[in-house]
């Protein structure tokens, strides 16, 4: 009978799938950054319940360095709040890092994306963190262009 519950107890661990990483909010990870990016990480403000076998986690990303076309000495640093895929973030995360105080911005931004996904209108990321950041980049001077000359210069 021994025999039999350790083979048992042997072959639900092999079939059970195993967390990679367990996100919690508060925690802030390294990942697979842009070439340039090195010491950016993102941190994990909120976690939501997503679709089958996936959650939503809300990250801000930190230490960036998005080039800003009207701005050539400045570069965007944060992105307050990104809903990505928990299954694309674990993929994306190399290790653990310090977590630090983040702007209160983060948490509007979540307020403001829960509220439009709570009522069908809002979505979440599922590509790489470093496309997330290069696409962001990309439409901040796009609209920049758009604008001409009426958008701010960063500091």
């Amino acid at each position: 009978n021994m025999k039999y519950l350790f083979t048992l107890l042997i072959a639900i661990t092999l079939v059970t799938p195993v967390r990679a990483q367990e996100f919690e909010e508060g925690q802030a990870w390294a990942y697979k950054t842009r070439d340039h990016e090195t010491e950016s990480f993102i941190q994990i403000t909120h976690i939501d319940d997503g679709p089958e076998d996936d959650r939503i986690v809300s990250i801000s990303i930190n230490n960036l360095k998005m080039e800003i076309i009207n701005s050539p000495e400045s570069y965007l640093k944060f992105l307050p709040h990104l809903p990505v895929s928990e299954n694309m973030l674990k993929s994306n995360v190399t290790h653990q890092v310090n977590s630090v105080s983040l702007p209160t911005m983060s948490y509007v931004g979540y307020d403001t994306w829960k509220e439009q996904y709570d009522a069908g209108k809002a979505g979440w990321w599922t590509i790489d963190v470093r496309e997330i950041v290069s696409s962001t980049e990309e439409m901040i001077n796009q609209k920049i262009n758009e604008m001409g000359g009426d958008f701010p210069v960063l500091k």
